[in-house]
């Protein structure tokens, strides 16, 4: 595990780099905003506005909860531009779905990772992945696993990364009923850049 934080070059961004770092007390706001603007983005078609804006004043206390309480192999990884400027971030700990059962053991679960849209399909999203699944492994909490809602694009983003989608769920979501999958990261670890 790298102790200090992870410099990735943006292909697509010309000279811009970023960083990947520990999110701290005072990055809570930073993170709520980004949670709230990726949510806007990602389920404006499937929640109405009045049920995205009751979440997104909600950001504000989660992600402050969220950054308190890095224990126990919970963290928050933060990633920003070389002028401080954060655009994403990854939440992880230990798993909390005991109703997996047969689906194996997972230890670690990727709780959220949100990146502005505006930075997406640039590479960082990838990298602050890649780090979540070794920061889980390194402290114990392998293998990995992650929800994410069928209607959610990003689920061909995590099977780009070596996810292996291994069971679904109904849920109700926005007022809808949908289903959300299961993606884990047993033998098949994507490597650090």
């Amino acid at each position: 595990m790298r102790t200090r934080p992870e410099r990735s070059r943006d292909p697509t961004a010309g000279a811009s780099t970023f960083r990947i770092r520990l999110a701290v007390a005072g990055d809570a706001p930073r993170l709520a905003w980004i949670r709230t603007v990726t949510w806007r983005a990602a389920y404006a078609a499937i929640m109405g506005s009045h049920a995205l804006e009751r979440v997104g004043k909600r950001d504000g206390e989660r992600m402050r909860r969220a950054v308190a309480d890095q224990r126990g192999g919970r963290r928050v990884w933060l990633v920003e531009d070389d002028e401080g400027t954060a655009f994403g971030y990854v939440w992880l700990g230990p798993q909390t779905d005991r109703a997996l059962g047969k689906a194996g053991p997972f230890f670690g679960e990727v709780y959220e990772l949100y990146l502005h849209p505006h930075w997406q399909r640039r590479g960082a999203g990838t990298a602050l992945l890649v780090h979540a699944i070794w920061d889980l492994i390194n402290a114990g909490l392998g293998p990995v696993m992650l929800w994410v809602l069928g209607e959610n694009g990003a689920r061909h983003f995590y099977e780009g990364v070596g996810g292996v989608c291994f069971g679904s769920r109904r849920i109700e979501f926005g007022g809808r009923t949908m289903t959300k999958f299961a993606y884990g990261w047993h033998e098949q670890l994507p490597l650090p850049r």
